[in-house]
């Protein structure tokens, strides 16, 4: 089994590579090829894009806490709000606080340290 860790265009390493969600769907099923799509929150999203973009390369979908999105408009802006006082408030406490209290959330509380990929996160 092979495993690629797919890092998103304007996130990590490619930050200077912002894409829309057409191009980033593209790029991952170019690099992906016909496999198992796995994605969590953000990720599920990209899975799902690409599920419905490039058929022909998913073969199994695994989606983790990811939806289409907020329909409502009211809605999607609060949570845009929300976002943004959340990025905020990372850069003013920094990643690795940051990481700390998400990795104590109940449903990550208990993942071994070494499976918690606290290391690539920082």
């Amino acid at each position: 089994m092979h495993l690629e860790a797919v890092d998103l265009p304007g996130h990590g390493e490619s930050l200077d590579a912002p894409a829309d969600p057409g191009t980033t769907s593209r790029l991952v099923a170019s690099l992906g090829g016909s496999a198992t799509y796995v994605g969590y929150s953000l990720g599920a999203r990209v899975a799902l894009r690409t599920a419905v973009d490039y058929q022909e390369c998913v073969e199994r979908l695994v989606m983790v806490s990811g939806t289409a999105g907020i329909e409502d408009s009211k809605e999607r802006e609060q949570r845009a709000i929300n976002d943004d006082a959340l990025a905020a408030r990372i850069e003013r406490i920094g990643i690795e606080a940051f990481l700390e209290e998400w990795l104590s959330q109940p449903m990550f509380r208990d993942l071994p340290a070494h499976l918690s990929g606290r290391t690539d996160r920082v």
